[in-house]
């Protein structure tokens, strides 16, 4: 008997980890979604949205907003600091439709706003200052 106690919660546990690595992937390739919604992930798994939550916060120690935006943000990053794309339009593929809200919560997370943070990592790499804006001389 104690066998089959033991078979049925590891398979219990191998089946909530699959749920969960699922769930996971799930968030982070639609977080950048402007309409990502704690609504939209539990109907589409079918969960409630508590034990949606419990979930993400159990996997991340994270809550599912805070998962998403940390998310959006690491992506905000990654474009600021690889791209020449405007910071409105970074906002946007990054899930924000308000790029002041964006700047708002980028500066919140990192203590500084995207513009500098992009200003700074240039100056980091060495890219700053790359492309003169003086005409060449014609001597």
């Amino acid at each position: 008997m104690e066998d089959i106690c033991r078979e049925i919660i590891e398979r219990q546990k191998k089946q909530t980890d699959q749920l969960t690595q699922r769930l996971l992937e799930y968030i982070r390739a639609h977080s950048l979604d402007y309409d990502i919604s704690m609504e939209r992930v539990a109907d589409n798994f079918g969960l409630s949205i508590n034990r949606l939550c419990n979930i993400v916060k159990e996997a991340t120690n994270y809550a599912f907003r805070e998962y998403v935006v940390i998310n959006r943000m690491h992506k905000a990053k990654q474009l600021l600091e690889e791209t020449d794309i405007l910071i409105n339009e970074i906002s946007l593929m990054v899930g924000y439709s308000n790029v002041s809200h964006f700047i708002k919560t980028f500066k919140a997370n990192y203590n500084i706003t995207p513009s500098q943070y992009r200003t700074q990592m240039q100056v980091k790499l060495g890219r700053l200052g790359t492309h003169s804006t003086e005409l060449p001389s014609n001597h």
